[in-house]
């Protein structure tokens, strides 16, 4: 059998090679619900890297999906000096990321998984779809990204989730969902299992913020992959 395969922003690599991974992180990042803690500085990120590097970490996820100041040439440019592998992401956060009259809003969902799918196979737009018309980045993106609010998700995130879905089940790679302070769990696993997902497919994002050890093996019991990313 094959060994599995990540895409990185430097190609396909062996997931054994991956070694130590960072399965959550932001490199660079941008976003109306972060005021004043913009990511957008290379220099530090290739210092803060070269330090993880130095530690032993191997592999870096970046987890800024479009429209939060996703950079894949920078990202690039981290894995050159450094050496780590890094893995760009698509997809969609939650409605608290995108300011009123964002494209995303009035995007339907065959438009936000064409473009998912664009990232994952032919390379990632440089301005967050912003411009569709420019070029694409030479980097495809290798993991999905999705997000729902508290305790619910709206009619726009649920667009967004049926998009990243579609962009998994065709492009062959999962979604990690942010869950806000861990809630509506087994909810974003009925959607995303209903629009055709499997759910070993699925990573939840932050369960470590809602300290239900219950409610963690009863999703984790449905086959999803729980991530701890926050303590």
């Amino acid at each position: 059998m094959p060994e599995p395969q990540v895409m990185t922003v430097r190609g396909l690599v062996g997931a054994s090679a991956l070694g130590v991974v960072d399965a959550h992180d932001h490199l660079f990042l941008r976003t109306p619900a972060l005021p004043g803690d913009e990511l957008d500085d290379l220099e530090a990120a290739i210092a803060e890297a070269t330090d993880a590097r130095d530690s032993g970490l191997r592999t870096i996820v970046d987890m800024t999906p479009i429209g939060l100041g996703r950079r894949p040439d920078l990202l690039r440019a981290v894995a050159d000096a450094t050496g780590l592998h890094v893995v760009g992401a698509t997809g969609y956060h939650r409605d608290a990321h995108y300011p009123d009259g964002h494209w995303v809003y009035e995007a339907s969902v065959d438009t936000l998984a064409e473009r998912v799918l664009r990232d994952l196979q032919s390379g990632m737009h440089p301005a967050d779809w912003a411009y569709p018309d420019a070029a694409l980045d030479p980097a495809c993106a290798g993991a999905i990204k999705a997000g729902a609010s508290y305790h619910r998700a709206s009619p726009a995130e649920r667009r967004r989730l049926e998009a990243c879905a579609i962009g998994s089940v065709r492009g062959g790679v999962p979604v990690l969902v942010h869950t806000e302070i861990g809630t509506f769990g087994h909810e974003i696993v009925d959607l995303l299992t209903g629009f055709g997902m499997a759910a070993d497919r699925i990573i939840l994002a932050h369960l470590d913020r809602n300290p239900d050890a219950e409610l963690h093996i009863d999703i984790a019991a449905r086959g999803v992959y729980l991530e701890y990313d926050t303590m």
